[in-house]
């Protein structure tokens, strides 16, 4: 150690040995969300949840990857699908947020970047977006899954043709009196009242 506890060298002369560390307490994670305006987190503590960003959890249902929001608080070790504007938010360390049962979802997460798993009977699935049906959870094709990101494997199980799935915003409980948005981007709904990422062939 040095004369401030702060810092620790290897050996009595860290001149000599080229080694120097300190130590810092970190308290916010900075993620950056791109121009798609989505990204994925996977965290080993809890997180709050900055304002102006929706945060959401991932459940398979059938062909689509329903999405659940997360309000206030992220808990630790949850991967989560990131909503908000082009931009890096921080996210505080929320310390004092209590252990929570585990959330029923689909999604899992790695903190460290590690390679792709090469089994034949394990499809990697993670965020992107698809050239005809949108942004969603498609088959990976690279070699590396980056650290703090969250990711799908086999979510439509062990074998399977179809590229991914988009999203389903969960149902609602009513429709209230439509208005127009002059010419402005604007959410998508079907005829459910569920929201989409992007509108397909039908009606929206």
């Amino acid at each position: 150690k040095s004369g401030n506890n702060t810092f620790c060298d290897r050996n009595s002369n860290y001149k000599a040995d080229n080694c120097d560390w300190q130590i810092e307490e970190v308290t916010t994670l900075p993620v950056t969300v791109t121009e798609a305006g989505w990204a994925t987190l996977y965290a080993p503590v809890a997180l709050t949840i900055p304002a102006d960003v929706k945060v959401y959890t991932g459940k398979v249902n059938v062909n689509k990857l329903t999405l659940t929001q997360v309000k206030t608080t992220i808990p630790a070790n949850t991967p989560v699908l990131i909503e908000a504007n082009a931009n890096t938010y921080n996210f505080n360390i929320n310390y004092e947020a209590t252990a929570t049962s585990t959330i029923d979802q689909s999604l899992t997460g790695t903190i460290e970047t590690k390679a792709k798993p090469t089994e034949t009977t394990t499809t990697i699935f993670t965020l992107q977006k698809h050239a005809t049906a949108g942004l969603g959870f498609f088959k990976y094709k690279g070699d590396n899954l980056q650290g703090f990101r969250a990711y799908g494997e086999n979510l439509l199980g062990t074998n399977t043709a179809a590229a991914g799935l988009v999203f389903d915003f969960g149902s609602v409980t009513g429709i209230e009196g439509a208005t127009t948005d002059n010419g402005e981007k604007a959410e998508i709904y079907d005829l459910s009242g569920r929201r989409v990422a992007k509108a397909q062939k039908g009606i929206y």
